[in-house]
């Protein structure tokens, strides 16, 4: 037996506050007798909230939550217990448990907010390893709820946040982009795309008019419909390399099927899933027999997609093309695209803000604040030295306000033997924790 316990939790009521009935009941208890010394039933008491609907939903899912607290007094929960929150329609499989039981949790202490994850195959699971002083502390949020928590070794940095961000996207909805996925990325940009920007641009600390195609290349990350299709991929491979039997391979076949008795000219919601699959992964170059037992080939798909995103800056707009000139060096290339360097080496949030705003151009120079006056690039002159054009060039080498700075910080514009860099070596170079200081000056 993988599992010593199995805690249920019931309510009386939804979330909207609506009653239902408690399904652990004596006919469903009979069934379970065999375990009925491992089951541990906790009810949730009876709703008695405002009855504004949108407040008391969040309420009564904030009383779910506290409701694992009673695990703590009910239980002797020790340092190395492992333990599962899910739905009822979530629930792991054994091969689930026993990949969680073999997790190393050495060096792992009562005050620590790392949250390993298990993710097998199509299903994922957020997993709560906690860590008791006692046996009445408060049992740790699941990573879905806080993906912003604290790594080993320190508070998240803003690459860690994002890691987690887009782990905790892939694990939380595992299930649901591989079915309604497909229609999304045929119908093009959509408000997922426009979230995915927004949480970039504020880990970023630039402003929303800054380039999806900048955002994307400083944070190293493909647009949203790219991971989608790779999620799309992955399902379809395993539904290929399940048995004949499985139910799920089943429905998949029945869709293929039905798509094929559909008239394609019908309005994307309307088709089935498998033509909408089809059409995504032909898209991509990686047209997919769904029938057959072997699915695509999904390294050389996200090489693939990662070629396809990397070639489409060479005809971006001209302040895409400046930021790759005065960032890259001229050309981005798929080996080098990861995310920047300084989102790891600068843990001051400011001081990370301000290269990252020296570097993508959001930044209060002339050069950006004439262009919303709709000023020529020739008459946004600085205002220190009335040099033509007041730009993160002229601000690093040439303006003599900065004079003072640059012998200060002499040794980010040289090396012994070495010419004065260019921009894109001097913002690439590896003093990014001292680089930042200078920009933040």
């Amino acid at each position: 037996m993988l599992a010593d316990v199995f805690v249920i939790i019931e309510a009386p009521f939804t979330f909207r506050g609506d009653p239902k009935p408690l399904h652990f009941q004596d006919a469903i208890c009979r069934r379970f007798e065999l375990f009925a010394s491992k089951i541990v039933h906790i009810v949730i008491e009876r709703d008695t909230t405002d009855p504004d609907m949108e407040v008391a939903a969040w309420h009564r899912e904030f009383q779910s939550r506290l409701a694992f607290h009673q695990v703590a007094d009910k239980l002797d929960i020790q340092p190395s217990d492992i333990i599962f929150q899910s739905d009822t329609d979530e629930l792991p499989t054994a091969a689930a448990l026993l990949t969680a039981r073999n997790i190393p949790v050495n060096g792992l202490s009562a005050n620590d907010v790392a949250i390993p994850v298990v993710d097998l195959h199509i299903q994922g699971y957020s997993l709560s390893l906690s860590h008791f002083a006692e046996a009445s502390a408060a049992i740790q949020q699941p990573l879905a709820l806080n993906p912003c928590a604290a790594v080993v070794g320190g508070p998240a940095g803003p690459a860690a946040r994002q890691s987690l961000c887009y782990e905790v996207d892939r694990l939380t909805s595992i299930e649901a982009p591989p079915i309604w996925a497909p229609q999304l990325i045929l119908q093009g940009r959509t408000a997922c795309e426009r979230v995915q920007l927004e949480y970039l641009r504020g880990l970023l600390g630039v402003r929303d008019s800054t380039p999806a195609l900048t955002v994307l290349a400083e944070t190293g990350q493909l647009p949203l419909p790219a991971y989608w299709t790779l999620q799309v991929a992955r399902f379809v491979s395993n539904l290929q390399a399940m048995g004949g039997e499985r139910v799920a391979r089943l429905a998949m076949l029945d869709s293929v099927a039905l798509a094929a008795d559909t008239d394609t000219g019908l309005p994307l919601a309307r088709q089935p899933w498998a033509a909408q699959v089809s059409r995504v992964l032909a898209a991509a170059g990686a047209p997919c027999d769904l029938t057959a037992d072997e699915g695509v080939a999904i390294p050389e798909l996200a090489e693939a997609l990662l070629e396809r995103h990397v070639a489409s800056y060479t005809h971006a707009s001209v302040k895409v093309q400046r930021y790759i000139e005065d960032v890259w060096g001229g050309s981005i290339s798929a080996e080098a695209y990861t995310p920047a360097s300084f989102l790891c080496d600068v843990p001051e949030r400011r001081r990370r803000v301000r290269l990252a705003q020296w570097r993508t151009g959001s930044h209060w120079m002339a050069e950006e604040t004439g262009r919303w006056q709709r000023l020529d690039r020739t008459q946004r002159p600085c205002p220190h030295c009335q040099a033509p054009l007041e730009d993160v060039r002229h601000a690093v080498y040439d303006c003599p306000l900065y004079a003072g700075l640059r012998e200060e910080y002499a040794e980010l514009f040289h090396s012994p033997g070495h010419a004065l860099p260019s921009l894109a070596a001097f913002l690439g170079q590896a003093r990014q924790g001292r680089l930042a200081r200078f920009a933040d000056r």
